[in-house]
């Protein structure tokens, strides 16, 4: 089992993009997310296996989010959460993007291909308090179920 937090907004998978000028004989494709994938994998590094796992994976991620200003009360009470403030993020970035900006940061360095995913689960929350310490991030866990 790995488990690991990579602090800093969560990131969603941009779209590739195709290009193709006037004068090009070929399109170019480019990816927008390359250096937010590599950002990532940079601070996720420290917990990499030895090797590349090469059985089917379970990967579970949560996605921690800052809370906007409207969740808190006001005044002295200002670091205290408005009792209906959600648990829970329902707006954007789509989940399904957040999780595939994991799988493809992560890939070829934490296991061979992400096509060894068989199990995955994912939820959006915001940080639970505003305390120091607590921040956003990605909290991952990868575990080999099978070789």
């Amino acid at each position: 089992m790995i488990e690991f937090f990579v602090p800093g907004n969560p990131q969603a998978l941009k779209r590739h993009r195709t290009y193709k000028g006037k004068n090009m004989k070929f399109a170019v494709e480019t990816d927008p997310s390359v250096s937010d994938k590599a950002d990532f994998l940079a601070k996720a590094m420290i917990h990499r296996p030895l090797k590349p796992l090469e059985g089917a994976i379970n990967l579970h991620c949560r996605f921690f989010f800052s809370r906007p200003k409207n969740h808190f009360r006001g005044s002295k009470y200002s670091t205290m959460l408005k009792e209906g403030a959600p648990k829970y993020r329902s707006s954007r970035p789509d989940i399904d993007n957040l999780f595939k900006f994991v799988m493809d940061a992560l890939n070829g360095i934490f296991w061979v291909d992400d096509s060894q995913v068989v199990i995955c689960s994912s939820s959006k929350e915001y940080v639970s308090l505003a305390v120091k310490g607590i921040s956003a991030g990605v909290d991952v866990h990868i575990e080999e179920i099978e070789k």
